[in-house]
């Protein structure tokens, strides 16, 4: 059985240190599955509109060749029922996603013990931050 890794991200306009993101996360399993945040989620992280729909944001994310599979992300806030429906071996968050890794960690203790974390590192921060393009 293949195992899979499930990343989690707003991908508001996708640019090279994504797809470094999803290569990098694509390594750590067979199978990649990337959760896109809805659109009111992103407004409440990021304290802005989106720049382009959740719709088309799966859709440019789908397009990505290490990507399998593309999921919108939970409609409450911090419930992770798409790891409950997915059930991935492995969870890797980016090196700017400290707040997810916190609230991660704390979740699989009571429901999914098993499910490794991983943080992966940053490509060219500097140069391909979302906030910054």
């Amino acid at each position: 059985m293949a195992e899979t890794v499930v990343v989690f991200g707003t991908f508001d306009g996708l640019h090279e240190g994504h797809r470094a993101f999803f290569r990098e996360a694509k390594a750590c399993a067979d199978r990649l599955v990337v959760v896109v945040a809805r659109d009111v989620t992103v407004q409440l992280l990021k304290g802005r509109p989106v720049r382009y729909s959740e719709q088309t944001r799966m859709e440019m994310v789908r397009r990505e060749p290490a990507v399998d599979e593309v999921r919108l992300g939970d409609a409450v806030l911090g419930s992770y029922a798409v790891l409950k429906e997915v059930h991935p071996r492995v969870v890797a968050v980016g090196y700017d996603q400290d707040t997810l890794l916190e609230d991660l960690t704390r979740w699989k203790e009571t429901h999914m013990p098993d499910i490794r974390l991983v943080r992966l590192s940053a490509y060219k921060p500097e140069q391909y931050k979302s906030s910054l393009l």
